[in-house]
């Protein structure tokens, strides 16, 4: 007698909603999360403040919502691969390729989201803090902005500059794709190929996937 058998992924996709990572569970899933998602289509969810890990893959990759980066981290205790992912033109996609090339691939990392207002003011700040172990085991290393000297403000490794008060608005939307395809270019020549040589786990579960199975 013929029978079926599903397929099953070792993966486990995260992406920033609202200032947190954000994974597709089961409707009885304790403490799912409802929503809507981008496709009109009913979601549960798991929240997660920060995710830890080691990483074993970093890919740009193109999707149904524009070019991604995916961070594939190293087997949690459930068996899974977490594959972080950030869209390349959103902020906080930018955050992750200004912060990338910084990371020292043989540590451990804890990737955490953000989004707040500060006391006192009115605009939102929201990113990716990226941090790595100290001496002592505690991840408290941060991964800073490798392309801006925080010390001399002064921007680093050629990375393109605009003097924006004085740009015109069609010269502001030059800089910011020349910024951008800056980020995405050096991020692909300087560390995607540390990953080239290693027998990493493809990012794309061995199941299908349908897009609306996907929390972004």
């Amino acid at each position: 007698m013929s029978r079926e058998e599903q397929g099953s992924s070792d993966k486990q996709f995260y992406a920033v909603f609202d200032g947190a990572f954000r994974t597709k569970v089961r409707e009885d899933y304790p403490d799912a999360i409802k929503r809507i998602n981008k496709l009109g289509t009913q979601v549960y969810e798991r929240e997660l403040k920060a995710i830890f890990g080691r990483i074993e893959n970093v890919a740009i990759e193109d999707s149904d919502y524009g070019k991604q980066i995916k961070i594939t981290l190293d087997k949690n205790d459930e068996g899974k691969y977490p594959v972080l992912a950030f869209g390349v033109e959103s902020k906080n996609g930018r955050d992750v390729l200004k912060k990338l090339p910084g990371i020292d691939f043989s540590k451990d990392v804890r990737v955490m989201p953000y989004r707040f207002t500060p006391e006192d003011q009115t605009d939102e700040r929201s990113g990716v803090s990226i941090t790595q172990e100290d001496a002592e085991g505690n991840f408290k290393v941060k991964v800073e902005n490798f392309f801006f000297d925080g010390v001399n403000k002064k921007y680093l490794h050629e990375f393109p500059t605009i003097d924006w008060d004085s740009a015109t608005e069609s010269e502001q939307k030059i800089y910011k794709i020349q910024r951008d395809e800056f980020l995405l270019k050096y991020v692909e020549t300087n560390v995607l190929p540390r990953f080239a040589e290693k027998p990493v786990q493809n990012t794309y579960p061995t199941e299908e996937i349908r897009p609306e199975d996907i929390p972004f």
